[in-house]
């Protein structure tokens, strides 16, 4: 299986030796789960996207510093990328950043919460128990870095954990999308 890595950032220079980049975080975590996945990665915050959706079996988008509501030209191009990833059914994860330009790409919307700043550990709800959710957790707890949320769902999307901070915490959008507004790569 290959799994394509939709690069939104670069984690801090100062952190790099410490922890790694995005990629190297996402792939550890990946490989702990299939030692035989190939990955290819793609640094769309360089402009360098897939040619198309089925270069890669499913794909995976990092978070960002930068809020998909920016108006940058990458920006752009990585929603319609999401776009045409949904129209063929091709399967993705978004984190954070992902999670938020999953929603805004078909159709929701990502705005700062009057809430703040989320950062440290979140806890949540899950809300609805899906059959790949195996062994089942009552709650996913993740660190979390953001200021942006989705405040409006796209059209078949299900609310899958939640809290009072992060109402849309986790969603799902049909068989092939999963975003989640945590961080998995950082614990």
């Amino acid at each position: 299986m290959k799994i394509g890595i939709l690069q939104c950032d670069d984690v801090m220079d100062s952190l790099q030796p410490a922890h790694g980049n995005y990629p190297e975080m996402l792939g550890a975590l990946l490989r702990e789960q299939d030692a035989t996945l190939e990955i290819a990665l793609y640094p769309v915050h360089r402009g360098v996207l897939p040619a198309a959706p089925g270069e890669c079996d499913g794909y995976i988008t990092t978070g960002s510093r930068h809020g998909v509501n920016d108006g940058l030209a990458w920006i752009a191009a990585l929603q319609d990328f999401v776009v045409a990833l949904h129209a063929a059914r091709h399967k993705l994860v978004g984190i954070c950043f992902g999670h938020q330009m999953m929603a805004r790409a078909l159709g929701g919307a990502v705005e700062k919460s009057d809430k703040g700043w989320g950062v440290g550990m979140s806890f949540n709800d899950v809300l609805v128990k899906k059959p790949w959710m195996d062994p089942f957790k009552p709650s996913i707890d993740l660190v979390v870095s953001h200021q942006d949320q989705v405040t409006r769902l796209p059209p078949g999307a299900e609310v899958l954990a939640s809290s009072r901070f992060c109402p849309v915490y986790m969603m799902q959008v049909g068989e092939h999308f999963l975003g989640v507004q945590g961080h998995p790569e950082f614990c």
